[in-house]
């Protein structure tokens, strides 16, 4: 048997992006938005994590241009996938341009939803122990002032063992790389 056309579809997607063309990518979601226009939100959330994961500005320039009119909690849905997969590869260049994109579309009309993007990508890079992308994170948020929390609870990257939370062992590193009065250190409350 075959494979469902929504999995054909992935796998055209993956391959379009593996090549770095992005007139394949163009050409693949060309086809996606004629045949399967119910499943494109769903293949753009794999696309925009799986661009984002291989660090390609121009795949996710176009990728971004697909989503001019989408509305804003589309939009911050979309966005968290790009946040997502710079912080599981620990891609600093691909998290400060994700970063930038996140700023433009919500910064000035919606800065609660931006804090939370920002919120979020924090999370994922602490739940993945990516301590590049955790720095890149302390730095820019301390440069635009925004307050952070790390919470290693909350970010799934601590455990409870007999009542006694036990800190991942990178902890200590993102501490040492934040020094006691820095601007990182003080822009980021760690619980």
């Amino acid at each position: 048997p075959t494979a469902a056309p929504e999995k054909q579809a992935k796998v055209a997607l993956d391959q379009a992006i593996g090549s770095g063309n992005i007139e394949q990518l163009q050409m693949v979601w060309g086809k996606i938005t004629q045949h399967l226009p119910s499943e494109a939100a769903t293949l753009m959330m794999h696309a925009l994590r799986s661009v984002a994961r291989c660090g390609n500005h121009g795949m996710m320039q176009h990728l971004l241009a697909q989503l001019a009119g989408c509305q804003p909690g589309e939009l911050f849905n979309f966005l968290t996938y790009v946040l997502d997969g710079a912080a599981e590869q620990d891609n600093t260049n691909m998290m400060e341009y994700s970063l930038r994109e996140a700023e433009k579309a919500f910064c000035q009309s919606y800065p609660q939803q931006f804090h939370e993007l920002v919120q979020h990508a924090v999370n994922t890079a602490a739940r993945h122990g990516k301590l590049r992308a955790l720095k890149c994170l302390i730095d820019q948020t301390a440069a635009a002032a925004i307050p952070m929390l790390l919470d290693p609870r909350e970010a799934g990257c601590a455990t409870v063992c007999n009542s006694a939370l036990i800190l991942p062992s990178w902890m200590p590193l993102l501490l040492r790389a934040c020094p006691a009065g820095s601007s990182g250190q003080r822009m980021l409350r760690i619980h």
